[in-house]
């Protein structure tokens, strides 16, 4: 009974995590390296919760290297975030 339960265990781990990494949303360096300090903020503030780890490190990386932090870009992106709700919300969806 044990071995058919660990058995179980070694397989359904591997594939509970591939399920959870699957939807992911990954960066290429160049990608992350071609951004503004202020679109890496609204990357990580608007998409956090489906980055890849690693995309999350490499974007804190970034942002350490360029001496930057993200609470240097909060208020344009609440007021960004805002906009895009209210156009959403009131706005013509075919006129961009």
């Amino acid at each position: 009974m044990n071995t058919l339960r660990n058995v179980a265990l070694r397989v359904a781990v591997p594939a509970i995590y591939t399920a959870l990494t699957a939807g992911c949303i990954t960066y290429t360096p160049g990608q992350i390296g071609a951004l503004s300090s202020l679109e890496l903020c609204e990357i990580r503030s608007s998409q956090g919760a489906n980055l890849a780890a690693e995309t999350k490190r490499a974007l804190d990386s970034e942002l350490q290297r360029r001496s930057d932090d993200c609470r240097n870009h909060a208020s344009v992106i609440a007021q960004r975030r805002e906009e895009a709700l209210y156009r959403d919300m009131y706005g013509k969806h075919d006129d961009p």
